[in-house]
Order: structure tokens, then C-alpha cells, then sequence
């Protein structure tokens, strides 16, 4: 697109992580060795996002650990997930930034992460609504065996009434 090529991303939410790759020579880079110290490198720009609820650049630091095994990995966009109105975990987008591409990189990541935010919010509506459902469709239940009993217990009743005859009936 007009900003470059997602090469890869990495979701955490709610304390899960995931991540995916579009290249195959990347994701056979990605050893759990590669997936920690990534880790470590996109852990500040996580929790800033977090932190501000905006989107936030990252680089890769020589100072946390050696170059990347790739150089697709060297700069990424992290950005928050909400879910029910609070943030709940960051998306982060591995391309290439340059300062020129910053506003647009930046835009493309915060639409992205809100859009999966309306998936979650979507998913937790939906949940919602079936929990609803499910109490609903309980105490209907419990009303109609209720209601069931007190008009066979009437019935009863009349059908003795009629069969004695008299002022019964």
C-alpha cells in the first residue's frame, strides 16, 4: 500500500501474546531465542501505548541486545486495543519507518488497532448478548412450569367439581 509492507505483527491481549509473519525467511528466523529478545525490544513502545493510549514508534536498540535477524524487524508501531472502553492490550506492526512515512505508518497502525478494538468490543457485545439469552430463555422456563402446575392444579379441581355435580360443579 502507500505506506509500505506489514511485514509482521505481534498481539498481546489480556497477558496472551501472538504474533505472525508475513515471509517465510522471517518466520524461520523466529525462534523462541528471536521471539524473546524481540520481546524485549518492543516492550518499552507496548507500554507507552498502553500507557498514552496513542500509537508509539519503536527501533530497534543495540544497547538491549545485538541487530535483528532481520531487517524488517528494526522499526514498528505499537497501538492500544480497547475492549469495553479500557485498554486491554497493543498490536504492534513490524515495517519499515522512515521519518517521512511517520504520520501515515502512525495512521495506518492506529486504524488497525481500531478496528480489531471493534472486534473486541463487537465479540464482547455479542457474549453479552447471549449470557442475556441464556437467562432469559431460563426464567421463561421456570414461568411456564409455574404457570403449567397452578392451571393443572385449577383443572384438577374443576374436573372434581364437575364430576360431583351440584353446587360444585
Amino acid at each position: 500500500g502507500a505506506f509500505g509492507t506489514v511485514d509482521g505483527c505481534w498481539v498481546e491481549l489480556d497477558g496472551k501474546e501472538s504474533a505472525a509473519w508475513r515471509s517465510d525467511p522471517v518466520r524461520r528466523k523466529m525462534t523462541e531465542a528471536s521471539l524473546q529478545a524481540l520481546r524485549l525490544q518492543i516492550t518499552r513502545s507496548i507500554r507507552e501505548a498502553r500507557d498514552s493510549g496513542r500509537a508509539v514508534f519503536g527501533r530497534w536498540s543495540l544497547e538491549i541486545e545485538v541487530g535483528p535477524s532481520s531487517p524488517v524487524l528494526q522499526t514498528w508501531v505499537s497501538a492500544p486495543l480497547r475492549e469495553g472502553g479500557s485498554i486491554h492490550g497493543t498490536v504492534t506492526l513490524f515495517q519499515r519507518v522512515t521519518p517521512e512515512s511517520e504520520d501515515g505508518v502512525s495512521a495506518l497502525t492506529h486504524e488497525f488497532a481500531r478496528s480489531v478494538s471493534m472486534i473486541l468490543e463487537n465479540n464482547l457485545l455479542f457474549q453479552r448478548a447471549a449470557e442475556a439469552t441464556r437467562a432469559r430463555e431460563e426464567m421463561m422456563s421456570i414461568l411456564a412450569h409455574d404457570l403449567s402446575n397452578a392451571l393443572f392444579s385449577f383443572r384438577l379441581h374443576a374436573q372434581r367439581g364437575l364430576a360431583r355435580g351440584g353446587e360444585h360443579a
